[in-house]
Parts: structure tokens; C-alpha cells; sequence
């Protein structure tokens, strides 16, 4: 089996086949995220990566930080209609067992991926594998969409 090339978060597609719901806001002081983080809206309505285990997560940004506080961000929104794609962390090789799965999330270098070794810190559910990669592959990518509770644009009351 191969070990596939780590990648950034980003959108595999999306329920209805239209555009992912993508919004824009201010970027916070001092970010130096890279396209595909996770990010969430801070206390003031900016945007700032996410940390580890996030309770909020806004989405995924379309680009890298800019280092300019209040610069416009492009964010693709977590909702229940975007589908996206990330590579597992580690050693671990998909299986088509992980279809319907929670796992966690880890940031490794500049690359946000799944972690299937965190099942107590469940942030997305995969929906599907990336039929560019084989079943088995090491950092393969998987399609996942995340859990309700932490989008930071859902109700969960």
C-alpha cells in the first residue's frame, strides 16, 4: 500500500452540487494559519485558528492568513451541505470501517488532519473515502463532515 502525500483541509463537495456556503470576516491580530485550518470566530467576531480539541469550529479557511488584522478571510462554512476532504494523521490507513465514524482532529505541521487514534475529542464523522487512494493506504484521504455540536453556525438547542 502506499503513504499518500499530506494535504490541507478542503472541500470535497457539497449534498446540494452547488458552491459550499463560504462567508467572509476580519482576521484577528496575529494569525498565521495556511489554507485548509480550521478556524473559529474569536469574542470579538474575528477570525483565529482553531486550537487543540476545538468546542467552535466555523469552518475551514480558503487561504492563508494575511498577518494584516482585519483583513478579509474566506471561510468555508461547517454546515450540513458541505462535504470535506483531509488525510489521516500518523500511521493510520483507511478502511472502509471508518464510513459512519467519529474521530478527532490533530494539527501537524501546517496540515490539519483526522485522528483516528482520538476517540474521546470526536469533531468529525466520515462520510465516504477518497477514491484516489486505495483502501489501506497510509494518510489516506477520507470525506467527512462535522459533528453539529461544534459548528460554531448550528443550533444544537
Amino acid at each position: 500500500m502506499a503513504t499518500i502525500p499530506l494535504r490541507t483541509f478542503n472541500v470535497a463537495k457539497t449534498i446540494h452540487g452547488n458552491s459550499p456556503w463560504t462567508l467572509t470576516f476580519p482576521e484577528a491580530a496575529s494569525q498565521t494559519f495556511k489554507l485548509g485550518a480550521l478556524v473559529a470566530l474569536d469574542s470579538a467576531g474575528n477570525i483565529a485558528e482553531c486550537g487543540a480539541d476545538p468546542t467552535g469550529i466555523l469552518g475551514v479557511v480558503a487561504a492563508d492568513a494575511s498577518g494584516t488584522t482585519g483583513a478579509d478571510v474566506t471561510v468555508w462554512i461547517a454546515d450540513d451541505e458541505t462535504v470535506f476532504v483531509g488525510n489521516l494523521s500518523g500511521t493510520s490507513t483507511s478502511d472502509r470501517r471508518d464510513v459512519g465514524k467519529g474521530f478527532g482532529v490533530v494539527k501537524t505541521g501546517n496540515n490539519w488532519l483526522i485522528d483516528k487514534t482520538d476517540l474521546a475529542n470526536r469533531r468529525v464523522v466520515i462520510v465516504d473515502l477518497d477514491r484516489r487512494d486505495a483502501v489501506g493506504d497510509t494518510n489516506a484521504r477520507e470525506h467527512f463532515v462535522f459533528f453539529s455540536q461544534f459548528r460554531q453556525l448550528s443550533s444544537t438547542s
